[in-house]
């Protein structure tokens, strides 16, 4: 998932004098088919909300199962505990789907937290039926591969609608504090949280002695030999061969200064 941004392609087509506006892009929003992961939520929504209204309505038909619709008997526990499961999974549906047209993340945590407890039910009844099989359960063999592909579809879709609905969330909220963080660059403002902030730099350690006279002036040397006194730090110190024989000279030189005055101080005398 990357993010960036370009400048306005009007502006660099046409060859205009001026600063560019930038435009934003944001995340990378795309989804499997050709499809963004906003588009994806919506179906998401949609697909899901299908799939609870046939299952209830199997329930609620269904001759082979004992409901209070099927039988006109009175409600049982199982009949109001699928009803308020039923209406919570329309309830959430709805508010998904409106949640991907406006592009309001915080709007996507009910489903999100509702289908997380259902997908869990699912594997823990995948889990259930592949440990037991169908001759603990009192099924047929026919019956147990069809409930348990029919769990495991299910289980499959819930799992890969939770990624589709998170990623879109993520993406959302990034984009949010990308586009706060750009407002606070135009706007001058630096100093606040969601600004962009360069992290400290170490400190670089000194060059060492050796890389200091490699790339020392030749002046420095022609400075020393001339006696002019350097300010300290102004210019790096000059190797130790020159320096050695620099004084060597001065040696020299101080030594045959006074075996001349000595020769003229005889000599007058």
């Amino acid at each position: 998932m990357s993010t960036s941004a370009t400048t306005n392609g009007s502006d660099a087509n046409s060859g205009t004098s001026g600063t560019a506006n930038p435009v934003f892009i944001g995340t990378d929003n795309r989804c499997c088919f050709c499809l963004t992961l906003r588009t994806g939520s919506v179906i998401v929504g949609v697909v899901n909300a299908l799939v609870s209204t046939l299952l209830f309505s199997w329930y609620a038909t269904s001759p082979t199962i004992k409901s209070s619709w099927s039988h006109s008997t009175p409600f049982s526990d199982l009949d109001m505990s699928i009803v308020i499961v039923f209406v919570l999974q329309i309830v959430v549906d709805g508010i998904l789907i409106a949640a991907a047209v406006k592009k309001q993340a915080a709007h996507t945590v009910p489903w999100l937290c509702t289908n997380s407890i259902v997908m869990g039910i699912l594997l823990v009844l995948v889990t259930l039926l592949l440990f037991f099989g169908f001759s603990a359960l009192a099924l047929s063999y026919d019956e147990y591969v069809s409930i348990l592909s029919l769990i495991g579809c299910l289980a499959g879709g819930h799992l890969f609608s939770c990624l589709v609905v998170f990623q879109f969330r993520k993406n959302l909220i990034e984009d949010a504090a990308i586009r706060e963080a750009i407002q606070h660059v135009e706007n001058g403002d630096l100093s606040g949280s969601s600004a962009p902030s360069a992290p400290p730099r170490a400190p670089s350690p000194p060059p060492t002695y050796e890389e200091v006279s490699k790339t020392s002036p030749p002046q420095l040397l022609a400075a020393a030999a001339a006696g002019v006194k350097q300010s300290e730090g102004s210019l790096p110190p000059p190797e130790y061969d020159a320096a050695v024989a620099f004084m060597q000279k001065q040696a020299r030189g101080e030594d045959g200064y006074k075996s001349c005055g000595d020769d003229d101080d005889d000599e007058t005398a």
